[in-house]
């Protein structure tokens, strides 16, 4: 029912951005073009600089100031975990109707043959009969290990970093088998923090500070364009007032407003990608029925 409430709110997208474009081109409007050119001039200085500075900070950025708290949370999460618990569970979800040992899968993570074919033996011989061909179970057995990752970390990282790293192992990028024998021999620990933080989650954080960046970058040369404009309203307010300057001004704020509306899809992007989804107005679907304001976030969501 609420998600059904979300996708009816989609036509309030392109309210507010028909709203940002008419507000700018009334207020550039009302300056004239010369400021109206400065405020654009500004935005568009502003957007071009903030995807490519945000893009060549943000992992910087990770690296000095989030990941180590990232590996202290990693850390601690780690302390007592049982793996074969959580791995157990994942296995009796892939659908295969088995019931696995924790004892066996012990065995199998203390071993050091290859994790994934001695899984694929032990659930062909728990009932007696080939549960499916090698390549699917493979295919399944990356969304066990996602799953099983996910419940251990779940807790202390947010929704968006895991969701990223279970893309991740789900698409068979990463050796989680091997990761979950590491964290049942119970040593290391540390390690093994700085490979999930360094491997698995990263991604998740570098994109928030990618997007957090760039609203920065924007909104830093948007103030500075309109300061330096009201600067020089003395000195253009005749030039400004005659009838050509103001449908000039207006056509300056029309840009204005489409580079505004590219900001708000930055902020509306940031706002899901940190877990805050599940509010009345921030929906994927209901943006994907928008007709105006999802070109802006298709551009926003590439970043």
């Amino acid at each position: 029912m609420c998600n059904k409430m979300k996708e009816e709110l989609w036509w309030l997208y392109d309210v507010i951005s028909v709203m940002a474009v008419i507000i700018c081109c009334w207020l550039s409007a009302r300056k004239g073009i010369f400021r109206g050119a400065i405020v654009l001039i500004s935005c568009i200085t502003g957007v071009t600089l903030a995807v490519p500075l945000s893009s060549s900070i943000s992992e910087s950025i990770y690296k000095t100031v989030i990941r180590d708290n990232n590996v202290k949370t990693l850390d601690k999460s780690l302390g007592e975990v049982e793996v074969s618990a959580y791995l157990g569970k994942a296995l009796e979800n892939m659908g295969y109707n088995i019931i696995v040992k924790s004892e066996k899968l012990n065995e199998i993570l203390d071993s050091d043959k290859d994790i994934d074919t001695q899984l694929y033996n032990y659930l062909n011989n728990i009932n007696g009969k080939k549960v499916d061909n090698e390549e699917n179970f493979r295919i399944n057995l990356h969304g066990a290990y996602a799953e099983a990752i996910s419940d251990i970390f779940s807790k202390d990282i947010s929704v968006y970093a895991m969701k990223t790293a279970e893309n991740k192992i789900r698409a068979g990028n990463m050796d989680t088998g091997n990761l979950l024998k590491m964290m049942r021999n119970g040593e290391n620990r540390k390690d093994i923090a700085e490979i999930i933080a360094d491997n698995y989650i990263n991604d998740a954080y570098i994109t928030v500070i990618r997007l957090v960046a760039c609203a920065v970058f924007f909104a830093v040369m948007l103030v500075i364009g309109i300061l330096t404009a009201h600067s020089l309203s003395g000195s253009m307010r005749d030039v400004d007032l005659t009838t050509g300057a103001k449908t000039g001004g207006g056509i300056c704020g029309f840009f204005t407003g489409l580079s505004v509306i590219f900001i708000i899809a930055l902020l509306v992007k940031l706002n899901i990608v940190m877990g805050s989804n599940q509010e009345l107005f921030f929906d994927n679907n209901a943006i994907d029925k928008t007709y105006i304001f999802r070109y802006a976030y298709n551009i926003a969501d590439k970043l």
